[in-house]
């Protein structure tokens, strides 16, 4: 019994390290968008600003985002599909 136990205990020190080994690309993406947090929070309530002065600026950004965002998707499936 106290081998199974064992061999649990290293099982799972090996499963934790592969998951931070597998998830350190987001948590450095994480850290690097927290580094620029208070440029992103003043952006953000300049545009909260500018929404509230011109609420149709927001919707037609916002309405351009999408598009542009739907318009990469689509591009990234197509590359995926002839690579």
């Amino acid at each position: 019994m106290l081998a199974t136990i064992e061999q649990q205990r290293i099982d799972i020190l090996v499963e934790s390290s592969r998951w931070r080994e597998a998830s350190r690309p987001l948590d450095d993406g994480w850290r690097s968008l927290m580094r620029f947090r208070g440029v992103m929070l003043a952006a953000g309530g300049l545009a909260v600003l500018q929404s509230a002065r011109h609420p149709t600026s927001l919707v037609r950004a916002g309405k351009r985002i999408a598009a542009g965002a739907l318009l990469l998707n689509r591009a990234r499936r197509l590359f995926n599909q002839f690579r």
